[in-house]
């Protein structure tokens, strides 16, 4: 009811009424979402957000690519992906860089368009406000999120682009509208269908992830973990084990994980190696601990396999330890 009172209010029923709306949904809005997490914040990590252990100015150079990304994504969708974690987009360190002075070119343009129309067609600087208010909170820019970029973050905000783009086709003339408008609905089926393709099952859904993130460590990671270690093919899970750590040295999971391939492969002195390393990375990695003291018990080095244990106790509960004891 509020936001339909900011729509239809006369601006002559009052500046303070006016205004005095849109105070009111964002106090309702804080209200809400206080009953909904409370103070609860969540933990940014770096895997997942790399702008987390950015700078100020790499934070907003890099939030400004990324929403040029999006911009693509929303006109052409080729190249879609399930993950954009690290390091599959670069920090942005310079100013002066095609990708920001392109974006920095846009956000004028669009600026200089919504003033122009502003009295002849007020709807258009309402939409490209409303589409940068709705990505404020997910572009990174005010503070980092839960991650560096998701598709899905673009749903709201696309509805003001893709209201836009239908006031465009309509523009046009009346037998083109009737062209365009088919073309672009036959298009976007066919890349619907294809994302449902990708989304049938993990055996389809991690190689494809990780085919169009092939610097995401994490991707690596999944697919290893999710469908080739599960399925007893060793060389490739080694292999993408290898590239997330390669991509990030300090992944425990990746090390933990790529002990296990080689404890199934009889490679115990290799397996122990491994767990060092995520131990290394992380000294309370549970998962790690316990099979660590798994390999040296299988070697006969009891002495070290009750140290392992013990430290493993320690540091968690018996309960958490049963349910790490193959795998993380």
């Amino acid at each position: 009811m509020a936001v339909w009172f900011v729509v239809t209010v006369r601006r002559d029923a009052g500046r303070f009424l006016f205004w005095g709306a849109y105070v009111g949904v964002a106090v309702m809005w804080w209200m809400l979402r206080r009953a909904a997490i409370g103070d609860g914040m969540q933990a940014v990590v770096m895997l997942d957000n790399p702008l987390v252990m950015a700078s100020v100015g790499e934070r907003l150079l890099t939030a400004l690519v990324v929403q040029w990304h999006y911009l693509f994504l929303q006109g052409v969708p080729v190249g879609l992906s399930s993950d954009y974690s690290y390091a599959q987009i670069p920090l942005v360190q310079s100013f002066w860089t095609f990708d920001v002075l392109f974006m920095v070119g846009i956000l004028g343009f669009a600026g200089w368009v919504a003033w122009r129309v502003r009295h002849t067609h007020p709807f258009v600087p309402f939409l490209l406000g409303s589409y940068v208010l709705l990505f404020g909170l997910t572009s990174n820019a005010l503070l980092p999120i839960g991650t560096v970029m998701g598709e899905r973050l673009v749903y709201a905000p696309s509805m003001c682009l893709c209201v836009l783009g239908g006031w465009g086709v309509t523009c046009l003339p009346r037998d083109w509208v009737w062209w365009v408008g088919g073309a672009l609905v036959l298009v976007y089926c066919g890349v619907t269908l294809d994302r449902l393709a990708v989304w049938q099952n993990a055996q389809t859904f991690y190689p494809a992830q990780v085919a169009s993130a092939l610097n995401s460590a994490k991707a690596h990671y999944a697919v290893a973990h999710e469908v080739y270690q599960p399925a007893g093919e060793w060389d490739q899970a080694t292999e993408h084990y290898r590239r997330a750590v390669k991509i990030l040295p300090n992944y425990p999971d990746a090390w933990n994980n790529l002990g296990l391939v080689k404890k199934d492969r009889g490679d115990l002195m290799g397996a122990i190696v491994a767990y060092e390393t995520a131990l290394k990375w992380h000294n309370e990695h549970v998962a790690a601990r316990v099979n660590l003291g798994q390999a040296f018990q299988r070697l006969g080095g009891n002495d070290k396999a009750i140290d392992a244990y013990q430290i493993a106790l320690s540091v968690d509960s018996i309960h958490r330890i049963f349910g790490s004891f193959i795998s993380h």
